[in-house]
């Protein structure tokens, strides 16, 4: 538990979540790469192992309890407010 986010306040008292895609899952499964976006412009940064991915999620919530999955084709195909948009957090 070293950086900048264990040593802040805002780092401390903060809930995490990744939403993870019907896409994603399937990558997994398939053990297929997975291309990483710019969250702002959706650009290609990177393309990685689905699976190292995973890995690093699944090792960062076994630590820290952070972060949270999202399954956002489900959450999204499960909106009673559809016309209003797409959830995009909790």
């Amino acid at each position: 538990f070293e950086g900048e986010a264990f040593q802040s306040l805002q780092g401390q008292n903060s809930n995490n979540s990744v939403r993870i895609s019907d896409e994603f899952l399937e990558s997994l499964k398939h053990n297929d790469r997975w291309l990483l976006k710019s969250p702002s412009t959706r650009k290609p940064l990177e393309e990685i192992e689905a699976k190292d991915l995973w890995k690093e999620i699944v090792n960062a919530a076994w630590e820290c309890a952070d972060p949270g999955v999202q399954y956002n084709d489900t959450i999204n195909n499960w909106n009673t407010c559809a016309r209003s948009g797409g959830i995009r957090s909790s």
